[in-house]
């Protein structure tokens, strides 16, 4: 049960709301609370949407459509991280185009590092907090924890190779008899 977020605090109309199979496995993925709906239909900030009106409270979306006396719930979702756009500095840019050539000579890596990312089906399930979907969780955790890092602390130059391979079905197998990199992936 809840109350009509659009009435005054003395007017408010107990509403029920009924959820869909499809919201009850969305919250069931994302660790979802049936309370915290209940929350944001009292308080959260409103927006029409193509489905009905879109709530946002405490960093969640809910997908709800007004069918007084009754509120049906459509589906839910965290708000994405927002990663910060970093603007490269030119000196740093100069340097990896003057030292790009020598790459091709392996003699001078520093590092060799080969990430290969799972894109099969699997990875567009919602069952990561504060990611649209598992690949886009990868996506960060490489772009903060992993490049973000290693450029923060100095451990990453231009020196240093980062090889990405994709394996599933938008993208063709990766072959590992014919890498360039077959040291290291076995």
């Amino acid at each position: 049960m809840a109350t009509s977020p659009t009435s005054s605090p003395t007017e408010r109309t107990t509403l029920v709301v009924e959820e869909t199979a499809h919201a009850r496995q969305r919250r069931a993925e994302r660790g979802i609370d049936k309370k915290d709906l209940e929350a944001a239909l009292r308080f959260g900030k409103q927006v029409p949407c193509n489905y009905g009106v879109k709530i946002y409270y405490e960093g969640l979306y809910y997908v709800v459509k007004w069918e007084k006396p009754r509120i049906k719930e459509i589906t839910c979702f965290a708000d994405s991280v927002n990663l910060k756009s970093v603007k490269i500095p030119q000196s740093l840019l100069e340097d990896y185009q003057s030292k790009r050539p020598c790459l091709n000579d392996m003699s001078m890596w520093n590092s060799n590092t080969v990430i290969v990312v799972d894109t099969s089906g699997s990875m567009r399930k919602s069952d990561v907090w504060g990611a649209r979907t598992r690949l886009s969780a990868v996506w960060m955790c490489l772009a903060l924890d992993f490049v973000a890092h290693r450029i923060e602390s100095g451990e990453a130059g231009p020196y240093d190779v980062v090889f990405g391979g994709f394996v599933g079905r938008h993208f063709p197998s990766f072959d590992c008899q014919r890498a360039n990199h077959l040291g290291t992936l076995q």
